[in-house]
């Protein structure tokens, strides 16, 4: 106790860190009010947000419900002696189980530049949210694993490596910059540096904006 209390800033959050890594996972956490270390400063703030919105962003990937719709699609067509299905459902799911898949191993790739960059190497997930990080990349990789054995069924193209890497390589880094920028403004907005906010989500608002439209 007496050594954390003579930390300061981003040392007294990776302590605290550290601690509550050690009393349970992320759900735990959420259920006893996440709570908070003392915050001395925006540095230090950021950080704090950093390791929520990591391990939130593992949390709401693991949740989704595309994962099952895909499984189950996936299976009925791996099944079917003569694969009937919907030329536009056809043409759709390369792209869909393309961007699903790297979904998952760009957000690994981004907490892990996250890691390195931030926290000098520490580990930034809690134990439960790691597991399912590495449980859902491993269910995407199942599905693509299925999707390659029926493609040619199908008339289409396999998604080998080639494919991941330039996807992932892009996403990674524009899942970082996100994770950094809603952290950053969080912390900056505590410390009354609203304006400075504001300009960092202004890019991620317009960026919104413009799938929102082009979905219409």
């Amino acid at each position: 106790m007496a050594l954390e209390s003579s930390l300061k800033g981003t040392e007294k959050v990776l302590a605290w860190l550290k601690k509550r890594q050690a009393l349970g996972g992320f759900a735990d956490h959420c259920r006893a009010g996440k709570a908070l270390c003392l915050l001395e400063d925006a540095e230090s703030a950021f950080l704090f947000h950093l390791i929520n919105q990591c391990n939130t962003q593992v949390l709401e990937l693991n949740v989704s419900p595309t994962i099952r719709i895909l499984a189950l699609y996936l299976l009925r067509l791996e099944l079917s002696d003569t694969i009937k299905a919907h030329e536009a459902e056809v043409l759709c799911l390369r792209p869909i189980l393309l961007a699903f898949a790297v979904e998952g191993l760009a957000l690994k790739g981004a907490i892990q530049a996250i890691c390195r960059d931030q926290t000098a190497g520490n580990e930034i997930l809690f134990s439960d949210m790691k597991q399912q990080l590495s449980e859902t990349n491993d269910n995407r990789e199942r599905l693509l694993e299925i999707y390659n054995a029926i493609a040619p069924k199908l008339r289409l193209t396999p998604i080998g490596p080639t494919d991941l890497e330039s996807e992932i390589s892009v996403e990674t880094s524009r899942k970082k910059d996100v994770l950094i920028r809603l952290s950053r403004a969080q912390s900056m907005a505590e410390f009354d540096c609203r304006h400075e906010a504001h300009e960092l989500l202004l890019p991620l608002m317009e960026l919104r904006a413009d799938a929102s439209n082009a979905a219409l």
